[in-house]
């Protein structure tokens, strides 16, 4: 590879598509690797998109912020209407089956 072709791959870099490959074959079938590249693009989203950093007029970026965190709201909503009843129902069913009264 000459100096021309070097400077050339400088100039038109492999496609991001190349990039998306690379980092499926990173994370396959690794969890902890898909969940801590989704909690780094999600800090950068909400980094560069909020309000104090000024790529968006403030305006735009609150409402744009609490469009971003309503599936994370809705997720966690469900988990509590999930996890609230079952800890009830393990403590009546704890207490119910207990053979001692005192």
């Amino acid at each position: 590879m000459g100096p021309i072709d070097h400077s050339l791959e400088l100039l038109h870099p492999r496609s991001l598509k190349h990039l998306t490959h690379y980092v499926d074959r990173l994370v396959a079938g690794r969890l902890w690797a898909k969940v801590l590249l989704g909690m780094v693009l999600g800090i950068a989203t909400g980094t560069l998109l909020g309000p104090t950093v000024g790529w968006l007029p403030e305006a735009w970026a609150r409402p744009l912020g609490e469009w971003l965190a309503l599936p994370g709201l809705l997720f966690l909503a469900v988990i509590q209407m999930i996890v609230v009843p079952l800890v009830v129902a393990a403590v009546v069913r704890g207490i119910a089956g207990s053979t001692d009264l005192e």
